[in-house]
């Protein structure tokens, strides 16, 4: 047996449109940024003097800690010493929380942009708001229930508090102002004896917009199939829906009418991982002599029980499949009842692909998926359209 690639490749050049327009990103914040930080003493330093909120734009934090981004502390040993900025150690047995505010400008015109990412490095969790308006969150509670001294809600391990976690706020781009601007972050740990915390932040926008994606729901289309294993199209056109049962039959769904196609089920072993797995229409089915169609099912034949075949079946005169007329073309010995394939499909090239599984049991021990000799474990291409008795070897296979 000779095998090959799924599919050839075809003759020719193949423009390939790119699946998103270009974009253009303008880092607004950035790591290094100027920050200030506080650690609490109690909820009255959640406002300033004249009341205003510490995530509001015009808060008095002259008194606070001030440095760069990221905003933290580290005591375990980490990776987090080469991002950290400004320290907030004194939050350790003593707050869940620590405040940060992180002040950048934004250009005069904000008309090209269409997304605003922040993107976080954080440990364990954080509340952050832009100009005021609350954006984003991460382990942590919805902002009407976030109190001055917040714990996190769970854990972040320090391999994913290195790497960027991204939280797309386009919905809040106008909260965006030309010129001056305020990030403000609250730090959560998840117990006060926290060894470390870290908050670094990166405020990204792009004058591409997000995808839309659709409000997809599911709705029944069709019920009444026991042990559905597959659906095919015979690709004639006719917009008929061709449905595998395991036990051996095959229904034809045409216009909300459900009639049996093809009945195979006295010569099927079925349960577990096996019986009829798959089903295959040649191209141009059923004009030009292609009312035929393949299927793939294990045998209950006596001393083949558990066998996998692969037979070609012919229309009748009432269109439907004809179960006297099976031609077998493939067979194959399945050691365990496991790992017995069932795809097959006709390629682009015409050939048709065949996948039998590599025979089972756990870990294929008898290694047949590595063995040229045994056509378990392959991807099979073969030609039974040829005019031979059963197939013949598309040319380029390369066993």
């Amino acid at each position: 047996m000779k095998f090959a690639p799924l599919f050839a490749a075809a003759a020719g050049s193949l423009a390939v449109a790119p699946l998103c327009p270009a974009l253009t990103e303008t880092i607004l914040l950035d790591q290094g940024a100027p920050a200030t930080a506080l650690v609490p003493n109690s909820a009255a330093d959640a406002a300033d003097g004249s009341g205003l909120a510490w995530q509001h734009p015009n808060f008095d934090d002259g008194a606070w800690l001030t440095g760069t981004t990221g905003i933290g502390y580290e005591t375990s040993g980490s990776n987090y010493a080469p991002l950290l900025g400004l320290n907030v150690a004194a939050m350790r047995n003593f707050r869940s929380s620590a405040y940060a505010r992180i002040e950048f400008d934004a250009p005069a015109d904000l008309s090209a942009f269409r997304s605003l990412t922040l993107r976080m490095k954080f440990d364990d969790g954080y509340a952050a708001w832009l100009n005021g308006t609350p954006v984003a969150r991460s382990q942590a509670p919805a902002f009407d229930q976030l109190t001055w001294n917040e714990p996190s809600t769970g854990d972040h391990p320090d391999s994913a508090a290195e790497q960027f976690e991204d939280a797309d706020i386009t919905a809040h781009l106008p909260a965006l102002r030309p010129g001056r601007n305020v990030l403000a972050i609250q730090i959560l740990n998840g117990t006060i004896d926290s060894s470390d915390a870290l908050a670094l932040p990166q405020l990204v926008a792009t004058d591409v917009a997000p995808p839309v994606f659709p409000d997809l729901r599911l709705e029944p289309f069709a019920s009444g199939f026991p042990q559905l294993v597959d659906i095919q199209n015979a690709g004639d056109g006719s917009g008929r829906l061709f449905v595998l049962e395991q036990s051996g039959i095959i229904r034809v769904l045409d216009g909300g009418i459900t009639q049996t196609f093809l009945n195979i089920s006295g010569r099927v072993q079925s349960g577990g991982e096996r019986g009829l797995l798959g089903l295959a229409f040649p191209p141009s089915f059923p004009d030009g002599g292609k009312d035929h169609f393949y299927v793939y099912y294990t045998t209950n034949a006596a001393g083949r029980g558990g066998d996998t075949v692969v037979s070609r079946f012919q229309l009748g005169g009432d269109g439907l499949g004809d179960p006297d007329s099976e031609e077998e073309i493939l067979t194959a010995d399945q050691p365990y009842q496991n790992h017995n394939g069932g795809q097959i499909r006709f390629g682009p090239d015409g050939f048709l692909y065949i996948g039998l599984g590599d025979g089972g049991d756990r870990d294929d021990p008898a290694n047949r998926a590595q063995n040229p000799q045994s056509l378990l474990g392959k991807m099979l291409r073969l030609d039974p359209e040829s005019g031979a008795a059963t197939y013949s070897i598309p040319p380029g296979n390369p066993w």
